[in-house]
């Protein structure tokens, strides 16, 4: 690491070296008080160890899935005695640093508030840069959950004031593709080591409070290896012959499944012996079949035959059905064949 480096380890940081700005007005109308950090008389910037991250993130309101614009990461100091001794010092010294502000707050409240204030009053409208973690259904502090800190992601005119490099030292962000934000380089699980910065102490109407912002991070993705298409069981050499030498077991032919088929329906028959007498005129279907069998069936040689045949028209169905009289018995056709003289 360059000896040039404005961030100081809170391994050497001095909490209480500090000095501050006079206060600034935003066009806003809020107050703000540089901090200065007498180490490096430079803006306080801070290198914060290794730990778990929840990703680089935006508000967005359950109700209207609006995001609010205002990006942060939420760095994890973890519960239940599991932080590591560099964890534990860096949170150690940034409550310290709270308290230093606290206090500076009291003999700096004439010029900061604009009125001598005790500290009660300035606790009470204090807003603490490190959230406990809370109970997700009795929403009470839990100490189990550990302490959250959340410094600000800034984007200024969709510009990211922000770094993002791999533990090699090679930046990822900013990249090349104009698509891609610290979003994608830094998911929730990761383990980053993260500079700081102390933007500015901020004052309003209803409080105030110490504002951070994320400068550079050291990003180790949370692993999740892509096992599609790849072997998973581990097969020893026992198992791997095991396999090979297994007996091959007799496998039964598959029956055919037998369906019963179903015997078709008997065609009606569209025979008629010849008659002179009159006969029903057959339904549209049995025209159908009748023409069909006379262009597969081929021509016998015969000799010619004069045929004669009379067929009256059918008599109109009457419009009642109530009133229609049952069809007349089927008429045996005579057919009178002439034997030709010669």
């Amino acid at each position: 690491m360059s000896s040039v480096s404005k961030f100081i380890k809170t391994s050497s940081w001095d909490t209480q070296a500090l000095r501050y700005m006079q206060p600034r007005v935003t066009d806003r109308g809020l107050k703000t008080v540089a901090v200065i950090s007498t180490q490096k008389n430079k803006k306080l910037h801070i290198q914060l160890p290794s730990m778990t991250c929840w990703g680089i993130t935006d508000y967005t309101d359950q109700s209207t899935g609006e995001s609010d614009g205002k990006f942060s990461i939420k760095l994890h100091f973890t519960g239940k005695g599991n932080l590591s001794e560099a964890s534990a010092e860096a949170l150690e010294k940034l409550k310290a640093f709270e308290e230093q502000v606290l206090s500076d707050a009291v003999n700096m409240s004439e010029a900061w508030f604009g009125k001598k204030q005790t500290r009660e009053i300035v606790e009470y409208g204090y807003f603490p840069f490190l959230k406990p973690g809370k109970n997700s259904e009795t929403k009470q502090v839990d100490p189990e959950k550990g302490i959250y800190f959340r410094p600000k992601v800034n984007c200024y005119s969709e510009k990211w004031d922000v770094e993002v490099f791999d533990v090699e030292g090679n930046m990822l962000f900013p990249s090349e593709n104009g698509e891609e934000t610290p979003m994608d380089f830094v998911p929730a699980g990761s383990e980053v080591t993260c500079g700081v910065e102390c933007k500015h102490i901020w004052i309003g109407a209803k409080g105030w409070g110490i504002s951070w912002a994320l400068k550079q991070t050291v990003v180790i993705p949370k692993m999740t290896e892509n096992t599609t298409g790849k072997l998973m069981l581990d097969l020893s050499e026992k198992e791997k012959t095991a396999m090979y030498n297994a007996p091959v077991p007799s496998v039964p032919e598959p029956e055919d499944e037998v369906e019963e088929e179903k015997q078709p329906a008997a065609a009606p028959s569209t025979y008629v012996e010849d008659s002179d007498d009159d006969a029903p005129e057959p339904s549209e279907e049995q025209k159908e079949e009748v023409i069909q069998e006379e262009e597969v069936k081929p021509e016998p040689v015969v000799k010619p035959v004069v045929k004669k045949s009379v067929v009256k028209k059918a008599v109109p169905a009457p419009e009642n059905e109530a009133d229609t009289p049952p069809p007349p018995a089927p008429v045996k056709k005579k057919t009178v064949v002439r034997k030709k003289t010669a």
